[in-house]
């Protein structure tokens, strides 16, 4: 033992192993080392990557003005790593001997070590790289987190003569496209729903949709589990959803625009979100009896029913249920789906609901709008049914909400 340190969980032991199975004692700290920075090459980043439909734990490590998200995957690559270079940069003389010359060139391909300025430790240093080659400004990108850093590059060291190795190892920090959430639509506003919808580092689920190409990064999913039931919930989808229905708008409107129905029939296969009832808001500065849906995205995203007619909501939904088990219709016609369109939808659970199409997804998969509880449900088609009129007379009871 050379040292004794303490984090926070317990003592920490600093030493050297030896290796006693032979006839003399053998210092196997090198080899052990070496092999160490061998699995670190070898990185499961991209394991996890190649293979379209992985799912694997994540979070998300930083988010772009541009809409560039930055994932990292759960494990513990980058305490090793971060391990690793304190150790040797625990060496002052050797610091002094790889510090980066500030006259010299930066290399938009070469690593580079920077302290983090926004570390509460002087001493720490990150991995970073050049973050825009052809501009003369001095940001830095961190490769293991994704964000940026301003850099004076006096303070630069070469990591490569301090271990090519670690130099090799790839970034913690992996670019990703969030799927059907398009760059060209991407705004200030997304940015902050995003970051509402998944904190920084809070733990999401991660599923490959598309596997990352030349230049191009990978297509992916984002979960998060719902503490209420553990069920997980589409962080995309809720991207995507707050992005069609604006920010003053309290109620569902479809993906696209849909011009109303001129018809004024109850044949419902025609009828379209904008056709239904819309539960009445009072004035602003005026009060209501709400009650709060279970399942809360976040303090500025969550769905509210006007509690006047939560007993109107519970006998529709008996109905529904009642008549929905003993129907025998004929199926929907996939060719006549549309988004936006209302009808009735058996959820996984075998329960009835009103719902409007959100997405159609690959078939037979749709996305469903629950009109009265506000989430979004994947389902079949045969779990689709048209609406009958009966159904249509009360007014659509989920309303979004936000805490002011």
């Amino acid at each position: 033992v050379l040292g004794r340190e303490e984090d926070d969980v317990s003592l920490v032991a600093v030493g050297i192993l030896f290796d006693t199975t032979g006839d003399g004692d053998v210092n196997v700290n090198d080899k052990i080392t070496a092999e160490v920075e061998e699995v670190l090459e070898h990185s499961e980043l991209d394991v996890l990557l190649a293979k379209k439909t992985r799912i694997f734990d994540a979070h998300i490590s930083h988010i772009e003005y541009n809409g560039d998200v930055y994932i990292q995957i759960k494990s513990d690559g980058l305490l090793i790593l971060t391990t690793m270079l304190n150790n040797l940069l625990a060496d002052e003389e050797l610091v002094q001997k790889i510090r980066f010359s500030a006259s010299a060139q930066l290399q938009p391909t070469e690593m580079y070590l920077a302290p983090r300025t926004d570390s509460n430790s002087e001493q720490e240093y990150v991995r970073v790289t050049v973050a825009f080659p052809n501009s003369t400004n001095s940001k830095m990108r961190m490769v293991d987190y994704g964000s940026l850093l301003d850099v004076d590059k006096s303070k630069l060291l070469k990591l490569r003569e301090l271990s090519a190795k670690i130099a090799r190892y790839p970034p913690r920090a992996i670019l990703v496209e969030l799927n059907n959430i398009p760059k060209e639509h991407w705004n200030e506003k997304m940015l902050t729903m995003l970051k509402k919808l998944a904190p920084p580092m809070d733990s999401l689920v991660c599923k490959v949709i598309q596997n990352p190409g030349y230049a191009k990064a990978p297509v992916v999913e984002l979960f998060r589990r719902n503490q209420h039931d553990n069920q997980l919930v589409s962080i995309n989808m809720g991207l995507e959803l707050s992005q069609a229905l604006g920010d003053n708008n309290n109620n569902v409107k479809p993906k696209k625009r849909l011009e109303r129905s001129a018809s004024k029939t109850h044949n419902t296969e025609d009828v379209f979100f904008e056709a239904m009832k819309q539960p009445k808001i009072p004035a602003l500065h005026k009060y209501f009896e709400v009650h709060v849906i279970d399942a809360v995205a976040s303090p500025s995203n969550f769905v509210v029913q006007p509690y006047a007619q939560i007993n109107q909501l519970e006998e529709m939904m008996q109905n529904l249920q009642h008549v929905y088990n003993n129907y025998n219709g004929a199926p929907v016609n996939p060719e006549a789906l549309k988004e936006g369109k209302i009808y009735a939808a058996k959820n996984n659970a075998g329960v009835w609901y009103r719902v409007c199409i959100h997405r159609i997804l690959d078939s037979p998969l749709l996305a469903v709008y629950l009109l009265d509880f506000g989430n979004i449900e994947v389902i079949g088609l045969d779990q689709l049914q048209p609406l009958k009129s009966e159904f249509m007379d009360l007014p659509c009871q989920a309303i979004r909400a936000s805490l002011y």
